[in-house]
């Protein structure tokens, strides 16, 4: 081999090396962050607002098609009161697109599908509640795991009893 294949050589081997550790790295991250949002629905399924709510930072945001921002103790309230009126709960979340943009940070695009069979409270019959959204996600490494940090929702729309309802 001459010595100028030689640096040739020696930097293929390294940036192969290199985008296989990021290809490892991010097939990891993936992983994790399926097992938080499958941990959420999990206990969504339960009922449990804290456990649903537990992937996400305590600063973290929510924000809607409308590009209004609401902070996640403010969403803990409303699903905790959901929650409680429901009789059943089933949730499923499902990755589009996953993008490791740092080690300590990704960006997720995902689809989510939440039913909620509720009571009307004035007339004891019952409801049921479905919201079907894609949002824009992100996520950062933190000492505890992956936490999402904002959800930006890009589609909205939700039913009562089959029919539509204004978006929020």
């Amino acid at each position: 081999m001459t010595s100028t294949f030689r640096p040739l050589l020696i930097g293929l081997t390294v940036a192969l090396g290199v985008t296989a550790a990021h290809a490892d790295s991010a097939a990891a991250a993936r992983r994790a962050i399926q097992a938080d949002y499958s941990g959420s629905n999990a206990a969504a399924t339960r009922r449990d607002a804290a456990g649903t709510l537990a992937r996400f930072t305590p600063d973290a945001v929510s924000v809607d098609t409308k590009g209004h921002a609401t902070p996640i103790a403010q969403q803990q309230q409303t699903v905790t009161r959901l929650f409680a009126a429901a009789r059943s709960v089933t949730a499923r979340t499902t990755i589009q697109t996953f993008s490791l943009d740092r080690p300590t940070q990704a960006t997720v695009t995902v689809r989510e599908h939440t039913a909620l069979a509720l009571v009307n409270p004035q007339t004891q019959q019952p409801v049921r509640l479905v919201v079907d959204d894609t949002a824009r996600d992100l996520w950062i490494k933190t000492a505890q795991g992956w936490r999402e940090k904002r959800s930006q929702d890009l589609t909205y729309n939700s039913t009562l009893n089959g029919q539509p309802l204004p978006v929020p």
